[in-house]
């Protein structure tokens, strides 16, 4: 198992490779989940808000295994935030992608983050991932699998000026909470989009 050396921790501007902390993960009700080829990596981990636990992907290995590794030692979680670049239906994470394909043919994975997330808003920032019919069929889709409320866009995310929005505008479930994970200096200032 790759528990050990599985995520890589953002600490001074710098990626050290680390064990995630359960204490840390057991206090903390918001979990960002960050792939590491978001433009501007450093004002996004540094700008989320006080409280919330920041995982930042290793692009190296397979986004869904690091994501399950860390549902596996969570604790009373509200939200996920997933932070990466997306288009419609489909999500970048790590050296994987989230698709419908993905979803189907890893059933037994997302069995598993069912477990750990009930009760849950998973919230995702990546451009139009509910873009279109395919994007609202995949987002239905990884609801239906994951049990989670889920929000999510249909347009670009991130900088305004770029055509984007922090809006996720599309949801499905009950009591979605869609605080979003950043601060409004970063909202406000963040120069990229999440496509």
């Amino acid at each position: 198992m790759l528990e050990n050396t599985l995520l890589k921790s953002f600490s001074d501007d710098i990626f050290s490779a680390a064990k995630v902390d359960q204490t840390i993960l057991e206090s903390s009700s918001d979990l960002v989940i960050i792939d590491s080829s978001v433009d501007d990596l450093s004002t996004l981990v540094n700008g989320v808000k006080a409280g919330a636990k920041v995982v930042v992907l290793d692009p190296d290995i397979d986004g869904i295994e690091q994501i399950t590794s860390v549902f596996r030692q969570h604790n009373r979680l509200k939200r996920v935030h997933l932070v990466t670049h997306g288009s419609s239906g489909s999500l970048q994470l790590g050296s994987s992608r989230l698709d419908s394909d993905t979803l189907n043919a890893n059933r037994d994975r997302f069995a598993i983050w069912s477990e750990y997330l009930a009760d849950t808003s998973l919230l995702i920032y990546g451009c139009e991932v509910a873009a279109g019919e395919q994007g609202r069929n995949f987002v239905r889709r990884l609801h239906e699998v994951t049990g989670t409320n889920i929000a999510a866009a249909t347009h670009k995310v991130g900088n305004p000026k770029q055509g984007g929005s922090w809006s996720l505008n599309y949801q499905l479930g009950a009591n979605i909470k869609p605080e979003l994970a950043f601060t409004s200096e970063v909202i406000n200032s963040y120069s990229g989009t999440f496509i």
